[in-house]
């Protein structure tokens, strides 16, 4: 008897110092700050903008087809000025949002405005937006 009291003692003891030390934390949100499990949980918006141009007051935006121009001496119409952030849309005529479309000509199409893509050296549509 005195043997059993003694082993349930023990036991007792483990329990109290698991309860009170732990055994080590599986849980993902115990090993990580506050902060960055809201990080996780919420992801930053990104703050960027499609591709865009102004031309004669009309935002126009990049829509990935390629143009093909029978003529190799196509009316060019203006050209690619200046640029903004890709986090703003472009607010005067001839601005883009992206750097490198700087000096960059531009034909009006039926469909919106051609944009001379030197990097690709294709002609890429943008529509009205």
């Amino acid at each position: 008897m005195y043997s059993m009291r003694i082993k349930l003692i023990h036991v007792m003891t483990v329990f109290v110092l698991l309860y009170f030390v732990g055994c080590g934390s599986t849980n993902v949100e115990d090993q990580i700050s506050q902060t960055e499990i809201i990080n996780i949980v919420e992801p930053a918006t990104p703050n960027a903008n499609s591709p865009t141009v102004m031309i004669n007051g009309v935002l126009f935006v990049q829509c990935w087809t390629v143009i093909i121009f029978e003529d190799d001496d196509a009316n060019i119409d203006g050209t690619i000025t200046s640029s903004v952030s890709i986090s703003e849309l472009p607010g005067v005529d001839d601005q883009s949002n992206l750097d490198f479309l700087l000096g960059a000509p531009y034909i009006m199409h039926e469909d919106g405005v051609a944009v001379f893509m030197d990097y690709r050296q294709e002609w890429s549509l943008f529509r009205p937006r």
